[in-house]
């Protein structure tokens, strides 16, 4: 899915957009975002809160994300979830 096809340019709407794909698809295992903070903005709190905000709501789904940020730079919250 092309995020600019649907206008998804903050976390929240990225959120939203998840919930949409788990409500309407109760099977999905998976989902794999590349380059999320390219669309969704480089704000790490804002990131932290939607990577928060998406285990509650899709706690069943794995989600991996591709980000380019120096991870030295990254919120104690954030360097939980690097590999």
């Amino acid at each position: 899915v092309n995020a600019s096809e649907y206008d998804i340019n903050s976390f929240d709407k990225f959120y939203g957009f998840i919930c949409g794909l788990v409500a309407g698809n109760y099977d999905i295992t998976d989902i794999f975002v590349d380059s999320v903070l390219k669309f969704c903005g480089d704000n790490m709190a804002d990131f932290e809160a939607c990577i928060k905000a998406i285990e509650k709501a899709a706690p069943n789904v794995n989600i991996v994300m591709t980000a380019s940020y120096d991870a030295a730079n990254a919120p104690e919250g954030i360097k939980a979830y690097l590999m």
